[in-house]
């Protein structure tokens, strides 16, 4: 799939062209990279510490797809900070099969109006992580709105919003089981220790 273009034209011409067959590839791919096609340019253009300067992604507009809120659930984070994760009826999007997505906080959930049983559009945001843009049908309008909870979802304590200014909640409980569990599947991955096979299931049993 590549090609060799005379003008700037020639790209974006390119750009849109890939952008309309990207679904009859047979993998997955969510842009296109822009080269300079000259080592001596390469060169004198340099890099950075993370990319090089004769290079750009042009990125495909994100996949979209439009599913029900089945419940909102409240996870907890291994610094006890709540997120609410909106459980989705099962819809495909972008290859794969989406049944959940972060809402992020509490702010972003009064933002979008978002309630169990709206019909909300989803995307996946670089192709990758699923996030709600808006609601495109209320199932009722008259319901409460959702708001934190003031107990830990996990293991009962006081929940706090230490400072007005941020908008994460916080279960401030050090012993939470939740907090925990998360404190050692973090330890334990890839960019930490990096031990295989401890895992979310090995870790709910220790």
């Amino acid at each position: 799939e590549t090609k060799r273009c005379a003008s700037f034209e020639e790209v974006i011409t390119y750009c849109h062209q890939a952008a309309e067959k990207r679904h009859a590839l047979g993998y997955e791919v969510d842009g296109v990279v822009i080269k300079v096609n000259d080592v001596m340019c390469q060169y004198e253009l340099g890099a950075t510490l993370k990319s090089p300067r004769w290079a750009v992604a042009y990125k495909f507009e994100a996949h979209q797809a439009t599913t029900e809120v089945e419940n909102i659930s409240v996870q907890v984070g291994r610094t006890g900070v709540l997120t609410p994760v909106a459980r989705l009826k099962p819809v495909f999007c972008g290859g794969v099969t989406i049944s959940r997505a972060t809402l992020h906080n509490f702010d972003e959930v009064q933002r979008l109006h978002v309630n169990v049983g709206d019909h909300v559009l989803i995307q996946r945001a670089g192709d990758v992580i699923p996030k709600i843009i808006k609601v495109v049908k209320k199932r009722n309008k008259t319901t409460k709105p959702i708001k934190p909870p003031k107990q830990c979802p996990a293991c009962q304590a006081p929940v706090v919003k230490e400072d007005t200014a941020l908008v994460a909640y916080r279960c401030e409980n050090p012993s939470c089981t939740k907090q925990l569990e998360q404190r050692l599947l973090h330890f334990a991955s890839r960019s930490a220790m990096d031990i295989e096979g401890l895992g979310e299931q090995v870790v709910k049993q220790l």
